[in-house]
């Protein structure tokens, strides 16, 4: 029973924090100048349909996303829970694609960019093979021993 309640709570606190998340990043769908980060400011105005993608599907995204995790609207409402994985999918797929085309022209990725948020994002893509020189054209990462 304990475990229950435990995960109920995790659930809610997910579901809460997402939808504040989502609230409060829905304030760039006004467009006002000030509301954006004072470095990009000109970045954000002069690039507005890679942001709203980037916004509309993280705001998309973050708020479908916590209930695909619902046990009840998967077990009751299997149709429901899977129309809102796909319309979640789309979400993360804007965002992402936004996010990408407005990697780019990051200030901090200029100024610094070993601390991008954006560069830290793509740090699941898989190192680069190099060859030894003594591995006969074998990878270092994949050779044993």
């Amino acid at each position: 029973m304990a475990a229950s309640g435990l995960r109920r709570s995790g659930w809610i606190s997910m579901t809460v924090l997402a939808t504040a998340t989502a609230l409060i990043a829905s304030r760039y769908f006004t467009l006002d100048p000030a509301t954006f980060l004072p470095q990009q400011r000109a970045v954000y105005l002069a690039h507005l349909a890679p942001l709203l993608l980037h916004i509309s599907g993280g705001v998309l995204a973050l708020s479908l996303g916590p209930w695909q995790f619902s046990n009840r609207l998967r077990t009751r409402y299997p149709v429901v829970h899977r129309a809102i994985g796909r319309v979640y999918l789309v979400g993360v797929l804007a965002a992402g694609t936004g996010g990408l085309l407005l990697a780019p022209k990051d200030w901090s990725a200029r100024s610094r960019p070993w601390a991008s948020p954006h560069s830290r994002s793509c740090s699941w893509a898989p190192p680069r093979r190099r060859t030894s020189p003594s591995g006969g054209g074998r990878s270092s990462a994949t050779r044993s021993g």
